[in-house]
């Protein structure tokens, strides 16, 4: 009951206040009504008084005052709130309008009728004003209408506890790298030589000699002996690292001296150079392995060849000397590998790795720069100097570290480019500041066009297009790069197995082992082996030289085989696998393919578009040649399609026509064939358009050659 009675008090105490809130609306409205009142009283009193001119002086004065008063009053109004004052200035203007007729009953209405137009028209459009107009002032200036979602462009590099090392170097890679290499080598020498050290001042040995590991009493020294071993170790791992800062400097010694020569890096120069930059390892390690070798015989013993009884230091130096002539003998396998493929990567796709590389760099640079400029001026002018396009072989795909794997990723990356620099457009002076070598053609490129470079704009619909296609072009090279490594791999093998045969014989050799006993067992089976599978080996033979001499095609290429157009698949050693236009496998020996006629359209330059169309066989020679010009001209104003040449091919007589005969250069092939019949509808155009200026009757029939 008292929860009941509480409730009807708080119910009471809200509806009072309800009526309260009404009553006092209501009287804000009726004092607003009789301000407005007084208003057109004022007026209409002002009216009559201008009418009736001189003839009632007293009544003149009387308005007059009245006039006077009601604007005293209007000021009042206006200055002091309350309805109070309201109410005695409403007064002073009823005084004032004592002596003029109004029609108080028609004012209502009037009022009224007013007051609904304001409230169900004018107010809520002036809301909605208000509103567009609070939103316009919270924008932020100069604020890019459209939103960018900021996303990751590079990969993030990920390290286990083994590559602590490589971590370190990553984590400092602002320091300089000679002085990173040079902290590592001292924080790791004096971790191997401080315990030994100490024991070495604290037992103070006598009597013995740091190369000698007896005394003259025959007696080995432990504390000496440890000593010794970590120095060499200490001393093994400065060579090591010594010998890799010198491989990482002789690329670019080697590539000064030939500069200085005036030697072009091309043909074997090149060949070399490549397989110095990729197994440069294999230098190094008979480089390192080599004077590990010559400081054991200082520090741990003095090798001899042969000898007939060895312990386990005699196995281990051997082994040091074995594998640094091994390592000699794997780069000069690798480089006869490249060497004998080096026209399978010398072919035009060598080209489109080149040209994918190199608009990947363009990407890469704007997606370091773009992510450096939250984080200050000093990063992004580091991100520029350190994102450079160096030599590029052309035969394999670099800049993996930006993720443009898929058409969502690349779509990405185009658009936290915009997101991060916090702009709409690029243009030619933005790119000119983070491109100092060739400017214009990167933004030609990333505009599409010949234009010249102050003319371009680049938004993001252009930079998206570029970049899902660069996508789906390193997609394509990376299946063909994976099908021609498997087949440059088989190869590799086999005469990797024949290095390992050579270099276990002479390990044997070297320990001293009667070899000969091995050679003469292992010599008729392989003997045997080569005349069963004789024509298997002949069938490996033709297809190692149609891959790696011929190579007529690569994946993704649109070739005609037997006037047949089809689609390269896959490439396998014996075996490669075609598509044709219904989708339908086909999977032919590279053995018959060996000697047939192959026509590569991806390899094909700019294509003609050839098309015959029949018109009046009362043609002029004059007016085909007019026909002709009218073509290139058109040609010429479409440059994102054609080339600008155009000719007639044939012209010959078909019943009571002219059969002519055009052909239109693309700027490209047609290696899409969608594009294509894209392209095919473009000529049509451009032949129906010149044709109609040159007045040339002709039917609307047309006869593409495929």
């Amino acid at each position: 009951m008292a929860g009941d009675s509480k409730k009807e008090k708080e119910t009471k105490k809200g509806d009072s206040k309800d009526k309260a809130t009404a009553k006092d609306k209501k009287d804000a409205a009726e004092k607003k009504t009789d301000e407005q009142k007084s208003r057109d009283g004022d007026k209409e009193n002002i009216e009559q008084q201008e009418n009736r001119g001189e003839e009632d002086n007293e009544e003149q004065v009387n308005g007059d005052e009245g006039n006077e008063e009601g604007k005293s009053g209007d000021e009042n109004k206006e200055n002091v709130e309350g309805a109070d004052g309201q109410r005695e200035g409403s007064k002073k203007e009823d005084e004032a309008d004592s002596g003029v007729m109004v029609d108080l009953e028609n004012q209502e209405v009037v009022e009224n009728a007013k007051k609904e137009i304001i409230q169900e028209f004018i107010a809520p459009m002036e809301k909605e004003e208000s509103n567009v107009e609070s939103e316009i002032n919270q924008q932020i200036p100069d604020q890019p209408i459209r939103k960018f979602k900021k996303k990751r462009m590079m990969r993030k590099r990920t390290f286990s506890i083994a590559n602590l090392d490589e971590y370190l170097h990553y984590k400092y890679r602002k320091v300089d790298r000679n002085l990173r290499l040079l902290v590592e080598v001292l924080v790791v020498c004096f971790l191997f030589m401080l315990f030994p050290t100490i024991l070495i001042i604290w037992r103070r040995p006598r009597d013995y000699n740091i190369f000698k590991t007896l005394n003259q009493e025959g007696k080995t020294n432990a504390v000496l002996e440890f000593f010794r071993q970590n120095l060499f170790l200490s001393l093994t791992y400065v060579i090591f690292t010594a010998s890799t800062v010198l491989m990482d400097y002789s690329l670019q010694m080697i590539a000064s001296v030939l500069s200085s020569f005036d030697v072009k890096v091309e043909g074997y120069v090149a060949d070399f150079l490549e397989v110095l930059k990729l197994y440069s390892h294999y230098l190094r390690n008979f480089l390192a392995f080599s004077l590990v070798f010559l400081l054991s015989n200082v520090l741990i013993m003095r090798y001899r060849f042969g000898r007939k009884s060895f312990t386990t230091t005699y196995l281990s130096v051997t082994f040091i000397f074995w594998f640094s002539c091994l390592s000699a003998v794997l780069f000069f396998e690798k480089l006869l590998v490249n060497i004998l493929t080096s026209e399978m990567k010398k072919s035009s796709f060598r080209n489109r790795i080149w040209d994918a590389n190199y608009k990947t760099y363009v990407f890469k640079k704007l997606a370091a720069i773009a992510e450096a400029v939250p984080r200050g001026q000093y990063e992004m002018q580091l991100a520029m100097h350190s994102v450079q396009n160096d030599y590029d072989t052309g035969y394999f795909l670099r800049h993996n570290d930006l993720d443009i794997t898929t058409e969502d990723k690349a779509e990405g990356v185009a658009e936290s480019i915009f997101a991060y620099l916090d702009i709409d457009t690029l243009d030619y002076d933005q790119i000119t500041t983070y491109f100092q070598n060739r400017p214009e053609e990167v933004i030609q490129y990333l505009g599409n066009t010949n234009k010249p470079p102050e003319e371009i704009s680049i938004d993001f619909e252009k930079l998206r297009q570029r970049a899902v296609e660069l996508c789906r072009e390193r997609n394509d090279i990376k299946r063909s790069l994976f099908d021609r490594d498997s087949i440059i791999r088989k190869l590799d093998l086999i005469l990797l197995g024949g290095v390992l045969f050579a270099s276990a014989l002479g390990f044997l050799f070297l320990i001293n082992v009667d070899y000969k006993f091995y050679l003469t067992s292992v010599g008729p089976f392989l003997f045997a082996f080569s005349w069963i599978f004789q024509d298997s080996i002949k069938d490996l033979y033709k297809c190692f030289v149609f891959h790696l001499i011929s190579h007529p095609y690569d994946v993704g290429d649109r070739v005609i085989i037997d006037d047949q157009e089809n689609i390269v698949v896959r490439i396998d050693l014996l075996y490669t696998t075609f598509t044709n236009n219904n989708n339908r496998l086909a999977y032919i020996p590279n053995t018959s393919l060996f000697a047939k006629k192959i026509d590569n359209v991806r390899r094909s330059r700019n294509q003609y578009e050839q098309l015959t169309v029949f018109v009046d066989q009362n043609v002029r020679y004059k007016t085909l040649d007019d026909l002709k010009h009218k073509l290139e001209d058109l040609c010429k104003e479409k440059e994102t399609v054609f080339t600008g040449h155009a000719y007639i091919r044939e012209v010959s007589k078909a019943e009571d026509k002219l059969q002519v005969t055009l052909a239109l250069e693309h700027n490209s092939n047609f290696q899409d064939i969608n594009e294509k019949y894209k392209r095919r509808k473009e000529s049509i155009d451009v032949v129906e358009q010149a044709l109609s200026e040159t007045g040339i009757r002709y039917d609307e029939y047309y006869q593409f050659a495929e």
